[in-house]
């Protein structure tokens, strides 16, 4: 079958990574699968940090901003008025999720629908997509009510039931099949006896948001001894994810923390364009680290400099599945500080955090704090024990078994045989 990704604005994010897995595995089972978007001129815009290497742009442009920091880039872009025709093209679409907030805004601005709507309104392929999460309210998925009463709209894959709540609510599920996958594809690297992290450090990767779980990793500072390190590898967030960030900036001021921002490299257009690094540094305290290349290596190898792993779900209910970060930092050996986790379907190796239903907001950093440490010192006394590397074993098997990229691009292909049909 010729499977076309449709991911309308690739950008470096937990649904792009998906795509990507995604892509891979269909490959893998013997599927013609390409990543595709569109844009109004069918060239990438300078702001996708394209690879000079890439072998749509060698000769042009883009070559002088070339930066691998964006692995993301896709096979195929279309201009934007011929995508529909491009797409009749394949025997199946899945599109990225049912929203796209960086085209969704500027469309609603317009008084028009965005791109990917008129290229899905045209094909008479049909198409299917998936929900990672709880956030399809009519001001987070605006366009989701037409886009998925076109006539070639065939189905939903979501990760768990709690997923479709918010499209069930505005009645746009109605009969339209769907299959859950349970948890995100991943792909281990590591063997289940590989080595794991003994460094006493404490770390977080990912946006630095309160909902990502970093106030955790920031509640803990003022009690931990200077034998500690930490690090928070990551980057701010925009929008109104970007005042949170702030505030998290902020806290660490309280503490005595001063805070620095990254330096910009005018050459390097990406480095511009993407929020700023920061980083936080106080003398004769644990160290707080930001390590702001994370994007352009390996995370997994990022993970291999911290024992011990906050990486908190981010679902305001706690029903989110681990995430991309989270998944490499199992891989990589840590021990991972996770809410109850009768809340969260795969039976993960990890240290609980009692009570701790849900991140602390910014409103409320402390709420959980006593709790929180508990589980510090537990994870403290695990380090680099038989016990840490038998949960290393364990997690690495669940992730090999239950997170099987081709076990779960077979969901898609069977929820797309079905369209077909």
């Amino acid at each position: 079958m010729k499977i076309a990704i449709f991911d309308p604005y690739p950008r470096v994010c937990g649904v792009t990574t998906t795509r990507l897995v995604l892509l891979d595995a269909f490959r893998n089972l013997g599927h013609e699968a390409d990543l595709v978007t569109c844009t109004k001129s069918g060239k990438a815009p300078c702001y996708w940090g394209i690879d000079s290497n890439h072998k749509h742009y060698k000769n042009g442009r883009m070559a002088e901003w070339g930066v691998r920091w964006f692995d993301g880039m896709p096979d195929k872009i279309f201009r934007a008025d011929e995508m529909g025709s491009e797409l009749n093209t394949y025997d199946a679409i899945l599109l990225a999720e049912p929203k796209c907030p960086m085209l969704d805004k500027g469309a609603e601005k317009r008084l028009d629908w965005p791109d990917y709507y008129w290229a899905l309104k045209e094909t008479k392929t049909p198409w299917i997509t998936c929900c990672f999460s709880s956030q399809y309210s009519e001001t987070q998925a605006i366009f989701a009510e037409d886009l998925l009463k076109l006539p070639n709209f065939s189905g939903f894959v979501a990760i768990r039931e709690c997923h479709l709540k918010s499209l069930q609510d505005r009645d746009l599920v109605g009969d339209k099949p769907v299959k859950f996958i349970g948890v995100h594809p991943y792909r281990v690297r590591n063997a289940p006896d590989a080595p794991v992290p003994t460094k006493k450090a404490l770390g977080f990767i990912g946006r630095v948001v309160p909902n990502k779980g970093v106030t955790v990793l920031t509640d803990a500072i003022p009690d931990l001894d200077d034998s500690w390190e930490i690090e928070i590898h990551g980057s701010t967030s925009i929008g109104m994810g970007g005042c949170a960030t702030l505030f998290i900036a902020d806290h660490l001021k309280s503490l005595g923390y001063e805070i620095s921002y990254g330096a910009v490299n005018k050459k390097d257009r990406a480095e511009v364009l993407r929020p700023f690094p920061w980083v936080a540094t106080k003398k004769g305290a644990p160290r707080v680290e930001y390590f702001g290349g994370y994007m352009r290596g390996d995370v997994l190898n990022v993970c291999n400099r911290f024992a011990v792993n906050v990486s908190c779900t981010s679902s305001e209910f706690q029903q989110e599945q681990i995430e991309s970060t989270g998944m490499e930092a199992m891989d990589a050996g840590c021990i991972g500080l996770h809410p109850d986790h009768q809340l969260i379907a795969a039976p993960y190796k990890a240290v609980d955090i009692p009570g701790f239903t849900k991140p602390p907001s910014y409103k409320k950093p402390f709420e959980f704090h006593e709790e929180l440490m508990n589980a510090i010192y537990l994870a403290e006394e695990i380090i680099g024990t038989d016990t840490h590397r038998q949960w290393a074993a364990e997690n690495r098997k669940i992730l090999k078994e239950l997170h099987s990229p081709e076990r779960i691009a077979e969901v898609f292909v069977e929820l797309m045989m079905e369209a077909r049909s």
